[in-house]
């Protein structure tokens, strides 16, 4: 996970801090279904980023805030 994710703070790629939401998320629907990775941030219009394990690193997902659950 990026250092700023971890410390709060944005970093370079404009990812804003999701300190008091933080933790593992799931997502529930759509082809990335049942995979389990970290919330990096909210955006804009019910959307999120989330970081998941993909193709041999942690790549950054934006994805619908409904298709993803708090574990």
């Amino acid at each position: 996970m990026p250092s700023s994710l971890r410390s709060g703070r944005g970093n370079a790629t404009g990812w804003s801090s999701c300190r008091d939401r933080a933790g593992s998320r799931q997502v529930i629907s759509g082809p990335l279904r049942d995979q389990i990775g970290l919330l990096g941030a909210l955006r804009p219009h019910d959307r999120v980023l989330v970081l998941l394990q993909l193709l041999g690193g942690e790549r950054p997902v934006e994805l619908a805030r409904g298709a993803i659950e708090a574990l």
